[in-house]
């Protein structure tokens, strides 16, 4: 027996848009059940979503990738991206920095595995708490890259102990007592008990991730390439292109959210003074200590930092967000 002819052409909650839907629309839109319905099993971490999580209409979707970036167009890019990391790594001759990029790697990359291990916890936190199905895709995806991260530069770093064993195995060390690091780690710690969703999202890709990316990524890039290690740079400037895809994602989420009313922008402003100094401290103390090894000229790490502020402070006042007290853009410590 056939099944009556409805005229449907779509799913049930796709048809008021009165067109056919994308790949992502499809695949992205009303994943989560239990922001209306509840979770089926009652545990302690349903309470904790009670607490923790923003509220949600039911149905709604209001966020969007502007990519409109699915599981499988990341799976394919992830691929590209993969193959052409393994062609530079595998390069002839590549195995054996200099010792000026021997410095670098053991006082900033090495232990830089630790706080993009932690960044990645909390951009896997916000996703699960977020109760928008799109929203939780983007960091999730989010959350893969920064592990891609922690991997690739494993995988390296490995790679170059065949010739230098050494090299790394002070990375812990450097990342619990070196003073150039201690900002960076109350960054991280303070972000993995920051448990409100809208100011852990903020703070993660608003403040820190940002001014932290300037350090390990762009400022990482340019030393690199000064210190005779080409294939680091490379890692670095592909890193540095899916930071511009988070970012994005982040302005455009964070953008609707404000608009409609579902994040509080004065919540926001007034939790921004304490993250504003607190990152701004930890990314000027490790863009200035390649200064104090001879790797760059003193100061300048911290202009750069200030520049990538500025940009920050653009991005909060999209938002309407300005640090509490403050009647200007907030790029002053």
């Amino acid at each position: 027996m056939q099944p009556p002819k409805t005229g449907q052409k779509t799913y049930w909650h796709l048809m008021g848009q009165r067109k056919v839907p994308s790949d992502y629309e499809i695949v992205g839109s009303r994943l989560h059940y239990y922001p209306q319905c509840g979770f089926a099993v009652d545990t302690p971490v349903a309470e904790w979503y009670r607490q923790h999580q923003p509220a949600a209409a039911p149905g709604d979707e209001p966020v969007r990738d502007p990519q409109g970036t699915t599981y499988a167009t990341y799976v394919r890019r992830k691929l590209e991206q993969e193959i052409h990391l393994d062609r530079v790594c595998h390069a002839p001759g590549q195995n054996v920095p200099d010792a000026p990029a021997r410095l670098l790697w053991t006082q900033l990359v090495a232990p830089a595995r630790y706080p993009l291990h932690g960044l990645q916890m909390v951009a896997a936190y916000a996703g699960a708490l977020a109760p928008w199905g799109r929203l939780t895709v983007m960091l999730a995806m989010q959350a893969a890259d920064e592990m891609q991260r922690v991997h690739r530069l494993a995988y390296r770093l490995r790679q170059m102990q065949a010739a230098w064993p050494e090299l790394g195995a002070t990375a812990a060390a450097e990342w619990e007592q070196a003073p150039c690091w201690q900002g960076m780690r109350a960054c991280v710690e303070r972000l993995l008990v920051t448990y409100d969703w809208q100011e852990s999202y903020f703070a993660l890709n608003f403040v820190v991730k940002p001014l932290w990316e300037e350090v390990l990524l762009a400022q990482g890039a340019d030393l690199a390439r000064a210190s005779g290690d080409p294939v680091l740079a490379t890692l670095l400037d592909c890193f540095a292109e899916d930071s511009g895809w988070h970012a994005a994602c982040a302005d455009a989420a964070l953008g609707t959210l404000v608009a409609r009313g579902l994040v509080a922008a004065d919540a926001l402003a007034h939790s921004l003074p304490r993250w504003h100094a607190l990152a701004l401290d930890a990314a000027t103390a490790l863009a200035e200590a390649p200064g104090a090894y001879g790797l760059q000229p003193s100061g300048q790490g911290g202009v750069r930092v200030r520049a990538a502020l500025a940009v920050c402070a653009a991005r909060w006042q999209a938002l309407g967000i300005t640090p509490a007290g403050e009647g200007h853009d907030g790029a002053s410590a």
